[in-house]
């Protein structure tokens, strides 16, 4: 909404009436006021005039601050924007939010003062929850700023609930092993009209490094090429992480630091033509996914949505556009899909991205989510 125009002051001759803080049309009715009740006539003496320019001003600026009253007071009664909840100490305004569009930003703006819909009617208001560390651990982070949780319990405790649904057969194994293997060790022959580069992860022993480096060294003192070297020894002795199992081992490594577990990750990249390098520092931590999401909304018992945010680069839109993706709780193992969410809100989690695959720089930050009154005015979005 367009911010109103204001003025300071209007003066007539030597007498001033300062106007603060009114909308030009309000202070515009005001000074003509002035301007059509104080003019002297040719006879009148000095002393008249001025008397009379103070009683008009008087006058007309009684009924310049009643028009004024008036306005204030529609603003005060929310006729314009609704009243919104106090916001959470923890949250930030949405203008805090680092590298977005501005298009962008006035989407992620209505999420406030427009709020969202649930399917069963309620009202929420989303506020910002601020940044988080871009270390690997941010979905971790993020979820767990909202649940007053440290982000290495996060983590540790959605691995635990996916190795427990997917050891009991509540999770279809032969499915999510088919999942992991198409996110992380994905078939190199197809993909190429959306990827530029895909990657195999694996996952080393830490004990293993220093005899594997001896052996890349021996390979390479051969004439093999550095990268090419590593590649081999690489995948003869790494986990290649490829189903449920190993998909536990691998999201289990939290940011360089917080990580005392067994394993460390190797990502092999490669583009269309064939190998293009080795990442194998050691430091790199798991990053969330849509599996490590659907175990985060079973272990929290409610649903997660991911708001997913693009700007023009996405190639939607010129100012930006949000996606709300559910994650519900995983179904009982009677086939109930509700027996395992409770009815309290959802939790979101806010995630930018950069180009439409997100070209490896997606990122989550949190979202407070906070209930209002629904005062009738439409939702920024009707949630699915």
């Amino acid at each position: 909404r367009r911010a109103p125009q204001y003025i300071s002051a209007c003066s007539l001759r030597r007498t001033r009436v300062f106007v603060a803080s009114l909308p030009v049309s309000t202070a515009a009715a005001g000074a003509m006021g002035l301007l059509s009740w104080a003019q002297p006539s040719a006879n009148t003496t000095a002393t008249e005039s001025a008397a009379l320019v103070a009683k008009s001003a008087a006058s007309s600026a009684l009924s310049f601050f009643s028009g004024g009253k008036s306005l204030l007071g529609s603003i005060a009664a929310g006729k314009d924007e609704p009243e919104l909840p106090v916001p959470p100490a923890q949250s930030h305004p949405w203008s805090a939010v680092s590298a977005v569009e501005v298009g962008l930003l006035k989407e992620l703006k209505k999420l406030e003062y427009q709020g969202v819909k649930t399917r069963d009617g309620r009202r929420l208001t989303l506020h910002y929850g601020g940044e988080v560390e871009h270390d690997g651990n941010c979905l971790f982070s993020a979820a767990g700023r909202i649940c007053g949780v440290e982000a290495r319990e996060m983590r540790r405790r959605v691995v635990a609930r996916f190795v427990q649904d997917y050891t009991s057969g509540l999770l279809d194994k032969e499915g999510t092993d088919r999942a992991v293997a198409h996110l992380y060790v994905p078939e190199l022959t197809t993909g190429w009209g959306v990827h530029l580069v895909q990657s195999h992860r694996l996952l080393v022993r830490k004990s293993q490094r220093e005899a594997l480096a001896k052996q890349i060294e021996e390979l390479e003192s051969t004439g093999v090429d550095a990268n090419k070297a590593k590649e081999t020894v690489y995948r003869e002795n790494g986990l290649a992480v490829k189903d449920g199992e190993t998909w536990a081992k691998y999201m289990a490594i939290g940011p360089h630091g917080e990580d005392d577990g067994e394993y460390e990750i190797i990502s092999l990249q490669y583009i269309e033509e064939g190998l293009l390098e080795v990442e194998d520092d050691g430091w790199r931590a798991a990053f969330g996914d849509d599996i490590a999401l659907e175990a985060l909304a079973t272990e929290l018992g409610r649903e997660v949505y991911v708001v997913q945010a693009h700007g023009s680069d996405a190639g939607l839109s010129d100012s930006g556009v949000l996606f709300f993706l559910p994650h519900r709780p995983r179904p009982s193992l009677d086939g109930d899909s509700d027996a395992n969410v409770s009815q309290d809100d959802p939790h979101f989690l806010l995630m930018k991205g950069t180009g439409w695959c997100g070209a490896g720089a997606d990122h989550y930050e949190p979202i407070f989510a906070q209930e209002r009154p629904d005062g009738g005015e439409a939702a920024a979005v009707v949630l699915d």
